[in-house]
């Protein structure tokens, strides 16, 4: 008796660690980060076109790669811009080129907080981490 509840209580465990990890994770619809941007105050712009965004991928050095939607927002000191491409692969060369971008524009993001990068399955976010704990 004492070893099944034991199980259970590990199971149970597993169960809510999993729920928090994922929960931790960037929106996986962009209209979830921009509502959680908005409730934070910050100014939100939500882009969808495909010309749009594939000129902003440009600017980082992103060639061929599709994304559904990007959103960016900024308040004060704190900025955020995500990335919702189309598959893992396009989001890690997104990722990639993102980081040489940072930190060739370094100088760029001194008005900023420290910025910082991650990739959550297809999306790719880089800004202030108060901004990307907003997001979430």
């Amino acid at each position: 008796m004492k070893k099944i509840i034991s199980m259970a209580l590990v199971l149970i465990m597993l169960v809510c660690s999993v729920a928090t990890l994922t929960a931790c994770g960037m929106p996986s619809d962009y209209k979830d980060a921009e509502a959680n941007l908005k409730d934070a105050e910050y100014d939100v712009d939500v882009e969808t076109t495909d010309a749009a965004i594939e000129f902003m991928l440009g600017l980082i050095g992103v060639e061929d790669a599709k994304a559904n939607a990007m959103v960016s927002a900024e308040k004060d000191k704190d900025a955020i811009t995500i990335f919702y491409c189309e598959d893992k692969d396009t989001a890690k060369a997104v990722e990639e080129k993102l980081a040489e971008f940072v930190e060739e524009m370094a100088e760029e993001f001194e008005d900023y907080n420290e910025i910082e990068i991650g990739r959550d399955g297809e999306i790719v976010y880089f800004g202030t981490k108060q901004a990307i704990k907003d997001a979430k």
